[in-house]
This record gives C-alpha cells, sequence and structure tokens, in this order.
C-alpha cells in the first residue's frame, strides 16, 4: 500500500470516525461490503475443479457484520446457479423451520459452504447422481473458507456435517455435537447436516435424529446468547 493510499485512509478515519468508536472497527465496517463482494466474484469465476461447470454454485450470503457463522457441507442439485446455502432446497426448509422453533433471529446470520459447487458423478444414462466431495475439491474452497473466517470474524460458528468438521478437525460430528469446541480460535458447535436428515427421511428413528438436531441448535445459540446478550440473537 503506497503512502498516499495510507494518508487518505487516516484522514478519512480522523474526520469521520465518532469519539466513541474504535477506528479499527470502523475500517473493517466499511471494508467488510467489499470483502463481501470480492469472495463472491472470486467464488462465481471459480473454475479449478471440473464440478464447477454443473452451474450449480452457491455463494456467501451476508453483509459481512453478522456475529455467527453457519458453514454447510455443499451446494445442492436444486439450487439455481450464484444462490445463497440452502436457499430453494428441502435441506434449508428443514434448517430455516428449526431456526423459526427457536425463535433465532437469522438476520444475525452469515452462510457459506465447505465446496460451493454441487460434487457429483454421471451414471451409465448421464444423469448427475450426488457423491461426497473428493479432497481435492475440498481443499480448493477452503481457500474462500479461510477468507470468510478471516475476513469477517464471526462471534460464534456453527458447523453443519461431516465434510465441513473434516475441513477443521479430524473427528465426526457423532463424538462432537452437542459440544463447544474451538475453529481457528473461534467458539464453535456441530451438528447433523440437514442433507443427511433428508437422505435418511424414510427411517424409524428420524423424528428423533430432527429433535436431536434442533436440541444442538439450541445448545448452540443459548451459548451465544449468554456470552453475548447485547446481540440479541433471539426474536422477542
Amino acid at each position: 500500500m503506497s503512502e498516499e493510499v495510507k494518508k487518505k485512509i487516516y484522514n478519512l478515519v480522523k474526520d469521520n470516525c465518532p469519539d466513541d468508536y474504535n477506528p479499527i472497527d470502523y475500517v473493517l465496517d466499511i471494508i467488510k461490503p467489499l470483502a463481501v463482494k470480492k469472495i463472491n466474484n472470486c467464488i462465481k469465476d471459480c473454475n479449478t475443479c471440473a464440478i464447477c461447470d454443473n452451474k450449480t454454485k452457491t455463494v456467501f450470503n451476508g453483509n459481512g457484520t453478522e456475529p455467527i457463522l453457519i458453514i454447510g457441507e455443499t451446494a445442492l442439485s436444486t439450487q439455481p446457479f450464484l444462490s445463497a446455502p440452502f436457499d430453494s432446497s428441502k435441506e434449508g426448509n428443514l434448517l430455516i423451520y428449526a431456526l423459526e422453533q427457536l425463535k433465532v433471529d437469522t438476520s444475525k446470520i452469515m452462510w457459506t459452504n465447505t465446496v460451493n459447487c454441487f460434487p457429483y458423478h454421471k451414471n451409465i444414462s448421464g444423469t448427475k447422481i450426488k457423491r461426497p466431495p473428493m479432497l481435492k475439491e475440498v481443499e480448493e474452497c477452503s481457500v474462500f473458507l479461510d477468507y470468510i473466517i478471516r475476513s469477517f470474524q464471526p462471534k460464534m460458528i456453527i458447523i453443519l456435517g461431516n465434510i465441513a468438521l473434516n475441513t477443521f478437525m479430524k473427528d465426526t460430528i457423532l463424538n462432537v455435537r452437542g459440544q463447544k469446541i474451538e475453529i481457528k480460535g473461534i467458539p464453535a458447535f456441530a451438528t447433523y447436516s440437514p442433507s443427511y436428515l433428508i437422505d435418511i427421511e424414510s427411517l424409524d428413528f428420524i423424528d428423533d435424529l430432527k429433535n436431536t438436531f434442533i436440541d444442538d441448535l439450541k445448545k448452540a445459540f443459548t451459548w451465544f446468547n449468554l456470552k453475548y446478550p447485547d446481540d440479541n440473537i433471539f426474536n422477542n
């Protein structure tokens, strides 16, 4: 950064930052919309993996100032190009239902996926069939995930599913669900992926798992509300 640019930024902050406002926070609040635009342009233009040609891709959803980040697994086959994570899907309906049951203010949440495209293979008739993402696909998209966490510094992260969890630690949702863990120094909670619950919804014990899913989310948001009551995470 040139000295001229530094001087312009300094003068901008000096002349406009309120007296009771941290100058660093003031600068961050100004540039976060630019960071959102940059990350979504990078995701949109990414063609690193073969699945990028699928025209099913999700982008980061939020303005970068929300205190909570929810990380899903992958884009879903039903989603339009450049939609928000979980939009236009049964998985999203399930997640929003759970948040509504808990009276969570979803305007306080940022959303992203571990893999922004829809991982698939083609069967003998050429139909695209969902598959788990390959390690290379997860690693390529982890650049975007790291950027989002580093740039927006959420106060809490919620991990949905093993694919998202294994990006940060080699463990299973079964072992860590409902517990407070740490992701890059940030408090985090993990639970089942809505996609997993949809995939097994015909099984007899699905209602129990859905209740567990909601209970895990409740633990996360209850912890957050006790830690950060001024953020008013629950709707009145």
